[in-house]
């Protein structure tokens, strides 16, 4: 029955298995095997209980069992019980098992919880008895990117050792046809073609490469599917499942497909193929995502996958692959089409305005985190009164485990209470732990990847100090690519400062953290079609070098977008089945706003110098500023000292002209000329703030008397500016202007605070209209309880309100004027339709090419003629003309 038991589990026929081993143990109730065999049963169906039943079973009849002890770690591991697990480690080393396999399964097993020195101690042992144990060579190398103490030469010299230790001759196939223009098959080989960080980095690239130009031919490791699986296979060729096939099969797999490029997105994780990547099955071998932590230290790879970030300016000795940065960042994130929207949940409010203390977390895989590490988030802690420190993942539902993080902490003065340590959970459960999060912890030296794209969906800041390596800087590539990129920070006191700003204004962290996946999903970070264009332009350059019979060089992106080899003194002119120019990369180049000069805004509270965006709009060359600043709210206004296009007013306000006084409140946003409300009329979170701690005296100035201003097409009002005077003494200024934006709060903090009744009046009588609400802020009447599933947030608490011009108005406004709002409306606002009409009404071949560029028509199937477009380059897309 035994025999029986095996032959069906050899054919996963599991439920045939499981009847004939528990018929055999009803004859033979003290058979370790038949134990065992349940085992293994149990764990295939991976039911948990009835695993560790039938293991404890099994050990109590045979307590010197290789094979129990073994099974029993995985089991316990998978379970999270690591007392469990080391105890078993240790009884299994006290056997001495001759098989090297045991020893690198305990060395796993170390380095999970963070004991790097004794994992690599196994790994050594287990090359010792058995020199050709690749498990436990790539462990070595993948161990040491979590280690702080290894250096960046001591991980290189051990990927080329990986090399050495397992030559194989390469013997690359010639493809069938050597020609450039043609049709590539690209295929790519991993375990992780599901919801998993290759699955989703890649998904949104293939799902939008043109397949006139590539076809994908996936070799997956591993039979697991989901809703990533399915849409990845609507981009396939060909889909092969290989688990199963040995290496010499997968070998001659790939060989009769007549790949052009292969691409390995396994690295040195468990179960890659790297002796197979070694053989050189296709004439180009790419790394890409997925075990991509440093060079793979593999001759066979000539390219590698990566961007400036990851692999900054003179970084290129450090990797035995030939670099392609890609010009953003060198994966692709976003939200799955069709995937259930329970996995992402709606952002929330800012949690530290509810519990009164900050909440710093950390969600990424627990083998990140180091005594080191702790160390340093302990002095963050500390220098943040009250907040707590919230850590999630499997590790942490082993008590010995949390024992050694909470011991660490306690070392630095933080107390127990102040850390919450919870296990894993499901992924959509996963997802609502930032509801409970304010600010992000990046892992160090090995950085979250996925991990940190989930938290800027989720609305949380994730700030990072980059490690010495490619593990070290996938969040730094995330976070600036998502449009973020004051949060990588290069030393530990850096961040510890950038920290303090943003827990400084938690008004502020909260509008970021409102806005936040919005600006991150328009990001290049998740702009699947971009990102499809220029990896199909990338795979396209190194197969045109190959067919040229040149050596494998460097690549980069210029500031054209164009490819550019490494000692070539010109780009790559690339030659597609069809022209590279498709219909909407035409329209990109064409359409040029050409604004006739910049828009001039004035902003009653420096509100936009204060917006995490700032940057990215100076930059575009188009707006002159005038920001007041009385309460000093903007953090470092140096940074605008030399700007020709800001002026800062930092110790007068808009008004009437005639001085005022300031009302200095206990919090500094709360300071206003309006005076504040008594205490008991207040709602109870906002009665300490408003405690008025001086009367100043303050200058004010009207609108109508600004020296200068000639024109003024935006003006923005906060919800504790003197609205009324301002408006009444702005009445010519604003005659012309495009758009009015003002704050409103519908609880009323201070007196004559301006209501939406007032200032639409007002708007009406000067030829103005409501246009929308925008940056809605909502709160709940619900108590503050950990309990809660995205709790109800119904009452309406404040917004912007944007006024533009009436219909009247808007119908003599000249083209400049319409250029002028449709790019205001367009780059701030990210409204689409009125700015299609607006252009629509100067240029209706502009406005198509608009429509078309952010792609909101279906782009033309055609074939377009790259030398028909004459003036296809002359400008950079979006580069702003001023006449």
């Amino acid at each position: 029955m035994l025999q029986l038991g095996r032959a069906h589990f050899g054919l996963e026929q599991f439920s045939e298995a499981e009847r004939a081993l528990n018929e055999a143990v009803e004859l033979d109730p003290e058979n370790a095997e038949l134990y065992l065999m349940l085992g293994h049963v149990y764990y295939a169906e991976r039911r948990e209980t009835k695993t560790i039943d039938a293991l404890d079973q099994a050990l109590a009849l045979n307590p010197s069992s290789i094979a129990i002890l073994a099974l029993r770690i995985h089991a316990f591991s998978r379970a999270r019980r690591y007392a469990t697990v080391m105890r078993d480690c240790d009884a299994l080393m006290a056997l001495k098992p001759k098989e090297a396999t045991y020893y690198n399964l305990v060395g796993t097993k170390y380095q999970d919880i963070g004991r790097f020195e004794k994992a690599r101690d196994y790994y050594h042992e287990a090359l010792r008895r058995d020199p050709q144990e690749l498990g436990a060579a790539s462990n070595i190398l993948t161990g040491m990117h979590y280690d702080p103490a290894v250096s960046a030469r001591e991980i290189y010299d051990a990927a080329l050792n990986w090399r050495r230790r397992f030559p194989v001759a390469a013997q690359a196939p010639s493809p069938i046809d050597k020609q450039p223009a043609r049709r590539l098959r690209v295929g790519m080989l991993s375990a992780g073609f599901h919801s998993h960080p290759v699955g989703l980095m890649i998904l949104p690239a293939v799902l939008n490469v043109k397949r006139r130009n590539l076809e994908f031919y996936y070799y997956s490791l591993d039979p697991k599917e989901d809703f990533v699986t399915k849409q990845l296979q609507r981009t396939a060729s060909e889909w092969r499942m290989l688990e199963k096939q040995s290496l010499d099969e997968l070998d001659a797999t790939i060989r009769k497909d007549q790949l052009d490029i292969l691409i390995d997105m396994a690295g040195h994780n468990e179960g890659n193929r790297l002796t197979v990547i070694a053989r050189k099955p296709a004439p180009l071998i790419v790394k890409w995502v997925g075990g991509l932590i440093n060079t793979t230290g593999l001759g066979a790879f000539d390219y590698l996958l990566t961007d400036r970030v990851e692999t900054p300016p003179g970084v290129d000795d450090w990797y035995v692959e030939n670099l392609v940065r890609l010009p953003d960042d060198y994966v692709c994130y976003s939200i799955p089409p069709d995937v259930p929207a329970v996995v992402f949940p709606e952002v929330n409010d800012l949690p530290a305005q509810r519990n009164g203390y900050v909440t710093f977390g950390c969600l990424n895989n627990p083998t990140k985190i180091n005594l080191e590490l702790l160390a340093q988030w302990a002095s963050i802690m500390q220098s943040v009164p009250g907040s707590h420190l919230l850590l999630k993942g499997g590790q942490y539902e082993d008590e010995g485990f949390c024992r050694r993080i909470r011991d660490r902490l306690a070392e630095f003065g933080i107390a127990p209470e102040r850390v919450e340590l919870e296990g894993s959970t499901k992924h959509k459960e996963f997802m609502r732990t930032y509801w409970r999060i304010d600010i992000a912890l990046d892992p160090w030296p090995y950085s979250g990847g996925l991990t940190t794209c989930e938290a800027l969906v989720m609305g949380v800041p994730v700030l990072t100090r980059p490690g010495p390596t490619f593990a070290g800087r996938h969040a730094a590539t995330h976070v600036t690519n998502a449009g973020y990129p004051e949060w990588v920070c290069e030393s530990w006191e850096s961040l510890q400062r950038r920290v303090l700003e943003l827990v400084s204004d938690l008004d502020e962290l909260a509008r970021i953290r409102r806005r936040m996946r919005d600006q991150v999903m328009a990001s290049p970070l998740c702009d699947g079609k971009r990102f499809a264009e220029n990896l199909d332009a990338a795979l396209r350059a190194i197969w045109q070098r190959y067919c040229e019979d040149k050596a494998p060089a460097a690549l980069n992106f210029t500031a054209q977008g164009e490819c550019q080899f490494a000692g070539d003194t010109a780009p790559v002119v690339l030659r597609h089945p069809v022209p590279y120019i498709t219909p909407r990369v035409l329209a990109e180049r064409r359409f040029n706003w050409q604004l006739p000069a910049k828009l001039v805004v004035i902003d009653s509270s420096a509100k936009l110098l204060r917006d995490d965006g700032i940057e990215e709009l100076l930059k575009l060359d188009a707006f002159g500023i005038v920001a007041f600043d009385p309460g000093g709210l903007l953090k470092r206004p140096e940074r605008f000292s030399e700007s020709a296009d800001v002026q800062l007013v930092p110790h007068a306000l808009l008004g009437d002209g005639q001085p005022a006084t300031l009302y200095a409140c206990l919090d500094p946003a709360l300071s206003s000329t309006l005076k504040p409300l008594p205490a008991e009329e207040l709602p109870p979170g906002q009665r300490q703030g408003v405690q008025v701690l001086a009367k100043m005296p303050i200058s004010t100035v009207a609108l109508n008397s600004v020296a200068g201003l000639e024109s003024l097409d935006w003006l923005i009002l906060d919800h504790l500016s003197d609205a009324s005077a301002i408006l009444e003494h702005g009445d010519q200024a604003l005659k012309d202007s495009l758009l009015i934006q003002a704050r409103i709060a519908f609880q009323r903090t201070h007196e004559r605070q301006p209501t939406l009744a007032e200032l639409q009046r007002w708007v009406t009588r000067r030829g103005f209209r409501f246009y929308r609400f925008n940056d809605m802020a909502h709160d709940t009447h619900l108590p503050a309880r950990d309990d809660l599933v995205n709790p109800q947030r119904s009452e309406l608490v404040s917004a912007d309100v944007l006024f533009l011009p009436n219909q009247a108005r808007m119908a003599t406004l000249s083209e400049a004027q319409r250029l002028k709002l449709a790019f205001l409306l367009h780059t701030v606002f990210n409204v689409k339709d009125l700015t299609y009409t607006l252009l629509a009404e100067v240029d209706g071949n502009r406005a198509e090419d608009y429509l078309l560029a952010q792609g909101m028509v279906k782009e033309p199937d055609v074939n377009m003629r790259v030398e028909g477009v004459a003036d296809a380059d002359a400008d950079d897309p979006g580069e702003f003309v001023f006449d």
